[in-house]
Parts: C-alpha cells; structure tokens; sequence
C-alpha cells in the first residue's frame, strides 16, 4: 500500500481549504435568490441566475488572485440592478399591470449602465491582473443585477445586461488611459 507524501498531502489539504472558502463565500448568494424569488416571483430566472451567481462566486473566491479581489466590487455594482426594480415594485410604479413592463425595463437598463460605470472605474484599481479582474468583476455585476431584473423578464435582464456591457469597457479603457 503506497502511502500518500507529504508534500501530496499539504497540497490536497490546501485545495480542499480553497474549495471551502468558495462554498462558504458563495452562502452570501442564497439570501439573495430568496429576495429575488419573493419579490419577483420568477423562478424560471431566478433559479438558473442564482445558481450561475452561486458557483462563479464559489469558483472566483476558490481559485483567489484578481479573480477573487473582483467579488466585492462585482456585487457593489451589481446592486444598483438589483435594487432598482425591487424599489420601483415596492413604490407601486412598477409591474402592477400590462403597462407597467417599461418603467421596470427603464429601470433595469439604468441599473445596468449605473454598473456598467461602476464595473468600468473599478476596474482601474487592478494593477496587476486587470483582464480577469475585469472579466470577473463584469460577470458578478450582470449575475447579481439579473436576480433585481428578473421581475421584468428576460427583456429586463438582456437590457440590464446590454447596458451593463456597453458602458463597462469603454470607461475602462478611458479611465485606465487617464490614470
């Protein structure tokens, strides 16, 4: 019987520890799966969005570097998506009726582009891995403002996500080229 080496051990202790510390920080996606079905009431999305949410979560904060320095900064600027709908929807104005479907798109695409600005600035204060940095910071936002917009649909959530994509990388490359 071949007996494990040390070396092989410490490293397979230090991944099980990484894969840990991502299951734990991706608990943080449940609460927001349960608002996001209380309040909108879409499984259909709700469900295949957190869940996406909850393994790239686990993943990032799992393999660490940029791609783990992104989660905070990726959900910040994903609650502007998040929150807009919910608050729109809790004031009455939105998704009351048939007409109400494009005042909780308008305020999906706003969120998107206050992200889409928010993921773009933030991403400048990546040095060292900027590209995944970005990418991932990108990914988190669009995943946690889809759970606010799922109460609009699928339209809600491409628009959140056109919005989020087209306004993210030009002030990037802007603000990186200032700095």
């Amino acid at each position: 019987m071949a007996s494990i080496e040390p070396r092989e051990r410490a490293r397979h202790a230090y991944e099980r520890g990484r894969i840990r510390l991502g299951l734990r920080a991706a608990l943080a996606v449940i609460p927001l799966m349960a608002l996001s079905m209380l309040i909108c009431g879409r499984p259909e999305l709700t469900l295949p969005t957190g869940g996406a949410l909850f393994a790239v979560t686990a993943w990032l904060r799992a393999r660490g570097q940029a791609y783990g320095r992104a989660l905070v900064p990726g959900y910040l600027a994903g609650c502007a998506p998040l929150a807009l709908p919910v608050a729109l929807r809790a004031s009455g104005h939105c998704c009351v009726g048939g007409a109400c479907w494009s005042g909780c798109i308008l305020a999906c695409v706003a969120g998107g582009l206050f992200a889409g600005i928010a993921t773009g600035f933030l991403s400048t204060t990546e040095r060292d891995k900027r590209g995944p940095f970005f990418v991932s910071m990108l990914l988190v936002s669009g995943l946690v403002g889809g759970l606010g917009c799922a109460m609009a649909g699928l339209s809600g959530v491409l628009g959140m996500a056109v919005a989020l994509g087209t306004t993210s990388l030009p002030i990037s490359w802007v603000a990186q080229r200032d700095a």
